[in-house]
């Protein structure tokens, strides 16, 4: 990892962007500054939460009810600041990507973006809300800084492919 990453704090790249698609603005206002706080602690940059922007239209698979996750990428890649190391679309939406039935999130290292959604890290338990949602942040902006998947059991980078294995 230290001899090949791709993507690296610099003085043009330096800071961190949450942008809150469609109304997860407003449902998740709290999580967002606690994402917001801890990108800043966890990754040492600047990290800032944008206005929201309307969730991408044609981005909506209507037979499955889900949104595309690749294709919300694309969308956030052109949209990405000149500042930015990482942009990551947070939604509360469902997301899926082309084979699987679903995904927590899904992170591009060439474009350096990502989008996750909150949607089945909901929990009546806010403290295991926060857990989920912060692991779910560090684990795809993990992807976004040329990390890979790791398979030791305790790693935030670590994939999981439902709430029982998260």
């Amino acid at each position: 990892y230290i001899g090949g990453s791709a993507n690296r704090k610099t003085e043009k790249r330096n800071t961190f962007y949450l942008q809150p698609l469609g109304t997860a603005g407003t449902a998740y206002k709290d999580m967002l500054e606690r994402m917001r706080l801890y990108a800043e602690a966890f990754f040492g940059l600047t990290a800032k939460v944008l206005d929201p922007i309307p969730q991408f239209d044609g981005t909506l698979d209507a037979k499955r009810g889900q949104y595309d996750a690749t294709m919300i990428i694309h969308f956030l890649a052109d949209r990405i600041p000149d500042d930015a190391l990482v942009y990551i679309g947070i939604t509360d939406k469902d997301l899926y990507s082309e084979g699987l039935n679903f995904v927590f999130g899904e992170a591009s290292l060439n474009w350096r973006c990502g989008v996750y959604s909150l949607v089945r890290y909901q929990a009546k338990d806010d403290a295991l809300f926060t857990r989920r949602s912060l692991k779910l942040h560090a684990h795809e902006s993990g992807h976004i800084l040329s990390i890979e998947h790791c398979v030791t059991y305790a790693c935030v980078m670590q994939g999981a492919n439902n709430l029982r294995e998260d």
